[in-house]
């Protein structure tokens, strides 16, 4: 793994990649389970994950704020609610900015 300190070396770096690369960005080392989608990796609440799921669509759906059942989920997730989406994206430079996000501990970020 390339610890990479400044955006040049990081563009310098991808820029050599296939455009078929997708990148995911994390604010720290998840281990195994850096490829898990977040409601998975939260293994204490997961049983209860259809059920938040169903709820949170309620309330969209109570408030007139979705009409469209396909996106319900990725909405959800980005609302902060803990889905088994995995976001990837084919720019390097997102991926780097959710990498870089604020960690609890300050840990250091990875794409």
């Amino acid at each position: 793994m390339d610890k990479i300190m400044r955006v040049s070396e990081f563009l310098n770096f991808t820029m050599n990649l296939p455009e078929t690369v997708f990148y995911r960005g994390e604010n720290m080392d998840y281990g195994e389970t850096a490829c898990v989608a977040m409601a998975i990796r939260d293994a204490t609440n997961y049983d209860t994950y259809q059920n938040r799921v169903d709820f949170f669509e309620r309330k969209i759906r109570e408030s007139a704020l979705l009409d469209k059942p396909d996106v319900l989920i990725p909405f959800a997730q980005h609302s902060g609610l803990a889905t088994k989406l995995l976001d990837i994206t084919s720019n390097p430079l997102v991926a780097l900015y959710f990498a870089c996000q604020q960690a609890n501990d300050n840990s250091d970020g990875y794409v």
